[in-house]
């Protein structure tokens, strides 16, 4: 692909990006979806880039010369698919993740995930890489990416959020009772440190 291919294809999936930010909460509201069910739905729609890769094995589709990424203009309606699942899935994800964050731990938390979500960013092209320089195609590494898409599906689905909530409220009441007890010990033993110096002082 040339510059000015790439140039749109970035500009494909970026404009489907913002669309898919203010989409899928309709589709979710619309349906009466929970947080955890509309990642899943995103999961399930991203499930299609790898599949649409791997219809390239398949003879009779071969033999069309069209068809699981033969030709390069199959790219934008992936591309436009990747965007728009992105755009919802990023803020789907936030959004059930802070609902089992213990309340005034946020900060933590948050970058915990930045942290994890950084760290995917990097190992899941590196991966794919050594499995398109280990077999010389492009087409092996989607089988890798449709395993990789799918496995966190049947986890989030398990995830009780309600439950997740009011354990982490209560999680955020010991903490903070934790840490209510250790400062007013702290205050006591500095506060007898200082009457045995005024003691000796006397």
């Amino acid at each position: 692909m040339g510059t000015v291919a790439i140039a749109l294809l970035s500009i494909t999936t970026t404009s489907s990006g913002i669309a898919g930010a203010f989409a899928w909460p309709i589709v979710s509201r619309h349906f009466k979806l929970k947080t955890n069910r509309t990642v899943v739905a995103c999961i399930a729609l991203m499930e299609i880039i790898p599949l649409y890769g791997l219809l390239g094995y398949i003879p009779f589709v071969k033999s069309w010369g069209v068809g699981g990424l033969q030709q390069s203009w199959e790219i934008y309606p992936l591309g436009f698919i990747h965007g728009f699942v992105m755009g919802g899935l990023s803020s789907c994800c936030r959004s059930f993740f802070g609902l089992l964050i213990p309340p005034g731990s946020e900060a933590a938390f948050y970058k915990l995930y930045a942290m994890t979500d950084k760290g995917s960013s990097a190992v899941g092209p590196a991966a794919a890489g050594v499995i398109v320089d280990a077999t010389g195609q492009i087409r092996p590494a989607f089988v890798f990416l449709a395993i990789l898409i799918a496995l966190p599906a049947p986890l989030i689905l398990m995830v009780d959020a309600e439950k997740g909530r009011d354990d982490a409220a209560r999680t955020s009441g010991v903490l903070k009772q934790d840490f209510e007890d250790g400062s007013a010990v702290q205050v006591g033993t500095e506060l007898h440190e200082t009457e045995g110096l005024m003691a000796d002082h006397d």
